[in-house]
């Protein structure tokens, strides 16, 4: 249990309750209902709910990710057989200085959680009139109290999941319809996936992956036949054991040794924490194996030519994981 108030003064000295940190959130039927009242975005997020497995992929949709999320009724979520509105969102979430990187200067850290939706074509959906800020998060919180952040948002897209949101009138036509969201990824660079979606630290020496079980000392075995891959049932289990454990001492324990504590997003039925977590391809490809690749391979970085035998980056491993399941 976390403390999220404090002893506070009203207006007419009486004692109140005040947040210890303030929390801006959007509101979520809000923004929603601004995106579909628009009758072009509105046709198009209409077009984007099939998901078609295509020879050629060249978007999310064309693969057999989404097409195999299921609604409540077990059928395929990403269908327009069932007469809804159906939409598959990405959730992200990051850290930056508010005063810039300067050495010399203030630090204090922020944090951003935008969501993209994937049904809008690639030429719309990272701009900002359709992206949802969720919300500012205040400072970085450690370990665990993130919890207490994302729990407002899986509420949201559970109910939505779960019920739906009804519109009486669409941009179209004067008939009301349903429309349901799932959050489908998860796109954050290492850090922040590991906090968002309670896995240990990639600097851990038993989970450091949170895909497989291999421990850090045997992060250069590319024998991808020993990877003993991880599973949601057991991933599952592991969480909610946590969660069940009272006694801080054990909790810490446990996570060592599973790499595993509980996340709000856990609680929506669809989720596969080892398929929807992404790392996203500017810090993992971009800022990882392309730069290990022109500094080591390359050997521009005499420093690190110098260092001798050296172990496989866990960012070449990551990709390797992410290829093989995908």
């Amino acid at each position: 249990m976390t403390v999220v108030c404090k002893d506070g003064v009203g207006n007419n000295g009486e004692s109140i309750r005040v947040p210890i940190k303030l929390f801006v959130v959007q509101d979520w039927d809000d923004f929603k209902a601004r995106l579909i009242a628009d009758p072009v975005v509105y046709t198009l997020l209409k077009q984007g709910i099939d998901c078609k497995r295509k020879a050629e992929a060249v978007d999310i949709k064309d693969g057999t990710y989404l097409e195999s999320l299921l609604d409540k009724d077990g059928r395929q979520f990403m269908s327009t057989a069932s007469g809804e509105l159906r939409l598959a969102w990405a959730f992200s979430g990051d850290w930056f200085q508010i005063f810039h990187n300067k050495s010399a200067g203030k630090k204090a850290s922020a944090g951003a959680i935008p969501m993209t939706c994937l049904n809008l074509p690639h030429a719309l959906r990272f701009l900002p009139e359709y992206t949802y800020l969720a919300a500012i998060l205040p400072g970085d919180p450690s370990n665990d109290l993130i919890n207490n952040f994302t729990d407002i948002f899986v509420d949201e897209f559970l109910r939505s999941y779960e019920h739906g949101t009804y519109y009486n009138t669409s941009p179209l036509t004067n008939e009301g319809f349903i429309e349901r969201s799932i959050i489908a990824l998860a796109i954050h660079d290492l850090p922040g996936a590991r906090k968002f979606h309670g896995m240990h630290s990639h600097s851990s020496r038993e989970n450091f992956c949170h895909l497989c079980y291999l421990p850090a000392a045997e992060i250069n075995n590319m024998d991808k036949t020993q990877w003993r891959v991880r599973d949601r049932a057991t991933h599952l289990r592991h969480a909610r054991e946590w969660l069940q454990e009272p006694a801080i001492g054990k909790r810490k324990t446990m996570f060592s040794r599973t790499g595993v504590r509980w996340s709000p997003f856990l609680r929506l039925p669809y989720w596969k924490p080892h398929q929807a977590v992404v790392i996203d391809g500017m810090h993992n490809l971009f800022l990882g194996v392309v730069k290990n690749f022109v500094r080591e391979v390359l050997g521009i970085d005499e420093k690190a030519r110098r260092l001798g035998e050296r172990r496989l980056p866990l960012w070449i491993h990551i990709s390797l994981q992410m290829l093989g399941r995908h």
